[in-house]
């Protein structure tokens, strides 16, 4: 069948949030995503390790998606029924570590071409140190971090399950059968129109106001620019796309502390992590009360869509207004109560909810309420199922930049599957922060989380005056 007869689907939501970035930005680049998983010790055999790859190539439908630009400039997607996986290899270990990283990035950072064309590549790798695995890039319009975990897992699995005796993986679930389902929703569905009218009265309830990491400089400047000393918002387009990207990590003992004052209080990580930063945001901005963050949702609630691969990240503005007598515990149910609301109408297209935004407070280009975007992402290998083969044995999991930060500071948290400590992935623009700000962001981050768990009673006035 050639290409122009094969069944083609228009963007979903999520995949045109991406798209609306990619058209504005100078560096194809954009939309790479590269990770890697390596294994220490002999474990590793490359021949079974090819044919694992090869098996969960198979089972991942959406990695034979393919994109094609239309006459009348849109863009849609269909599947190569023909496209099998091409696995390469990488001897890497007589490099020194610096240089073997390095060419991982420079390959992340080479763009694909992104018509009719394949859009991942994967090659087995042999470490410096002595580990081995495999490196995987994708296009973003294909995967996000959800699927791209699910996607090694699955390889793991497969593998362990051929040279350990172990159980054989549940099948994944269809790419196009999810694909379906989000475009029913956009055809003006019953749920979309609720959605549309939650969102609209969202946007209309009262303007927000920018709160920097920094402080309230961005928002002055923009006040001064506007000639509107009522202005509310600022600007969070760097100069530069040039991508930095630094971790600081919190050891596993700390990290068992947030863990079990949720599992007790019932409260989402994420919903304390906001309350961390929200709060730190208020100590940079005069105690502000009135905070705006955004946070990017998974949209994976069904077995169905964690397991059909593909792109579903939408970010929204999480706003809470918290007075200083608020107590800790109630500021985690008013934001558990935020995310809620937002996740019952999180399949709505985020591009729309800016533009009503923008269009709603007369903003100009670039301009913002939110000064970072924070994805919290739960998974890890060591949940994995069959994944227990690796206990005991080292591995670790890498992120390598593209090079290029289209988001001025975007703050992913994940759980290390080594340690069981949690990672701070902090992807930003140079001339926007510096690393001194996020060390300095990350240091009263903990410590407002952590006090607040300890005295859940405690008021966000109190923490505000300590730290």
């Amino acid at each position: 069948m050639s290409r122009k007869n094969r069944e083609a689907y228009p963007l979903t939501a999520a995949q045109r949030l991406l798209v609306y970035a990619w058209e504005r930005c100078p560096k194809p680049q954009l939309l790479n995503i590269g990770t890697s998983i390596a294994v220490g010790g002999d474990v590793i055999a490359f021949d079974a390790l090819k044919h694992a790859l090869h098996t969960a190539y198979g089972r991942c439908e959406c990695l034979r998606l393919r994109f094609r630009k239309n006459e009348d400039g849109t863009i849609t997607q269909y599947l190569d029924p023909d496209d099998i996986g091409e696995i390469e290899f990488c001897e890497l270990s007589h490099w020194r570590p610096e240089h073997a990283k390095r060419e991982l990035e420079m390959r992340t950072e080479k763009p694909f071409d992104l018509y009719d064309s394949r859009q991942n590549q994967i090659v087995m790798i042999s470490m410096p140190d002595g580990f081995k695995g495999f490196y995987f890039k994708v296009n973003h319009l294909v995967m996000d971090s959800s699927s791209i975990i699910a996607f090694i897992i699955d390889v793991v699995q497969i593998y362990c399950s051929m040279r350990y005796d172990y159980q054989f993986p549940k099948p994944t679930a269809s790419y196009l059968e999810t694909l379906r389902e989000d475009l029913a929703y956009e055809a003006n569905s019953l749920q979309f129109q609720k959605d549309q009218a939650f969102w609209k009265d969202f946007i209309c309830r009262s303007e927000p106001i920018f709160t920097g990491i920094t402080g309230p400089d961005r928002l002055l400047q923009a006040r001064e620019e506007t000639g509107n000393p009522n202005y509310r918002a600022g600007h969070i387009v760097g100069k530069s796309l040039e991508a930095c990207h630094d971790e600081l990590h919190l050891e596993k003992a700390p990290t068992a502390r947030l863990l079990n004052f949720c599992l007790s209080a019932r409260i989402p990580m994420v919903c304390l992590l906001l309350l961390g930063i929200r709060t730190f945001l208020s100590k940079m901005n005069g105690n502000q009360e009135d905070i705006s963050i955004k946070s990017a949702i998974s949209r994976r609630g069904s077995v169905q869509k964690k397991k059909s691969g593909g792109t579903r990240i939408h970010s929204f503005p999480c706003r809470t207004i918290i007075p200083p007598e608020t107590t800790f515990m109630e500021a985690l149910h008013i934001i558990q109560r935020s995310q809620f609301e937002i996740f019952r109408h999180a399949d709505y297209d985020p591009v729309t909810v800016m533009r009503m935004a923008s269009e709603q407070y007369h903003l100009r280009p670039g301009d913002s309420y939110e000064s970072l975007t924070l994805t919290y992402q739960p998974m890890t290998m060591r949940g994995a199922k069959n994944a227990s083969a690796l206990d005991g044995i080292p591995y670790k999991t890498d992120w390598y930049s593209n090079g290029v930060a289209a988001q001025a500071l975007y703050l992913t948290v994940m759980h290390n599957s080594i340690d069981e400590g949690m990672d701070f992935y902090y992807e930003y623009q140079p001339d926007y922060v510096t690393f001194k700000d996020l060390e300095y962001m990350y240091y009263y981050l903990c410590k407002i989380m952590f006090m607040g768990i300890e005295n859940p009673e405690i008021t966000i006035g109190e923490i505000l005056r300590t730290v």
